[in-house]
């Protein structure tokens, strides 16, 4: 359900509401209900830029946690066996707020050129007793478009995408929570080629990743802290496509993708006193290194409109 309102000034306001029931048979919760508010207001053409703001605030419950159902979390903060009431606590099914706020802007340097960017800030908080608690995420992009000819067009784009999150959990009764910094950077190029006017299109796309997880754990009893070694992952992807239109309904499809991945994790390296040949954690990452590799693929296919 949504709405929208003209002001006086020619921009515009917005608002809507969203209900989602989900029913989850065999899971730790029958059902979950979340009900999403959001407002948004849309500034008036004003030559070659126009900018949008937006509101959203999300609540998320559900019906009672299913002790008898398929997975059950027992109490890791009692010596006991007794079932804890709030389950696994996924966070996919934990009670949950949201509070997400979004601005986006374009603005036109000429018929063939423009820039463009997008902000978005959010804040998850989690009821649950055990898992994830919080999460809070910041995400900024900026783009270039421009088409130099008739038949060539270029855009280019980088952006920041952070996580920070919290998880908690116990080992031997002691509790300990988790805080995770997850900050990824990627930048990226796309050129689209007519090569035959109405007829062939090619399109190449290169695209580069860097991503670094600082995690810190901390022990509530005694209160001890250990900083744990960065997790770092670096994506390197060129991608050449194709599409060849032989009528108005078919048209031939081709695509070749080369992946470059490289990655740094203390969970299958080791670190420290807890190296990657401890039988303990080979037994766990089934006595794998971190990914390290280089993949090819490519498509072909045909895709028609009846």
């Amino acid at each position: 359900m949504s709405g929208k309102y003209k002001l006086p000034n020619r921009s515009r306001l917005r608002a809507g509401y969203i209900f989602e029931e989900i029913e989850r048979p065999r899971q730790d919760r029958e059902e979950t209900e979340e009900d999403t508010y959001w407002v948004s207001w849309q500034t008036p053409m004003m030559g070659a830029f126009n900018a949008k703001v937006k509101y959203s605030f999300a609540d998320r419950d559900g019906t009672e946690n299913d002790a008898d159902n398929i997975t059950v979390l027992m109490d890791p903060f009692s010596s006991g066996s007794s079932l804890h009431p709030d389950g696994a606590a996924r966070y996919t099914l934990s009670d949950r707020k949201q509070n997400k706020y979004q601005f986006n802007a374009t603005y036109g340097f000429s018929n063939t050129a423009s820039i463009g960017t997008n902000i978005q800030v959010w804040d998850d908080d989690y009821d649950a007793v055990v898992g994830l608690q919080q999460l809070k995420g910041q995400m900024f992009t900026v783009d270039l478009a421009f088409q130099p000819t008739r038949v060539l067009s270029v855009s280019t784009y980088t952006g920041m995408q952070r996580f920070t999150f919290d998880q908690r959990s116990s080992a031997g009764n002691v509790p300990w929570t988790q805080e995770t910094e997850q900050t990824s950077w990627v930048t990226g190029v796309d050129v689209d080629w007519q090569a035959i006017p109405n007829k062939l299109v090619v399109n190449l796309g290169l695209r580069y990743t860097d991503s670094t997880g600082d995690i810190t754990q901390v022990d509530e009893t005694p209160g001890t802290v250990t900083e744990l070694p960065d997790i770092e992952t670096s994506i390197a992807t060129l991608e050449l496509g194709a599409e060849y239109f032989l009528d108005k309904q078919t048209t031939l499809l081709f695509r070749a993708v080369y992946e470059d991945y490289s990655e740094k994790n203390w969970a299958y390296d080791g670190f420290g006193t807890i190296q990657a040949t401890n039988a303990t954690r080979s037994y766990l990452t089934g006595g794998l290194d971190s990914p390290n590799y280089q993949a090819g693929l490519i498509e072909f296919g045909v895709r028609h409109d009846f």
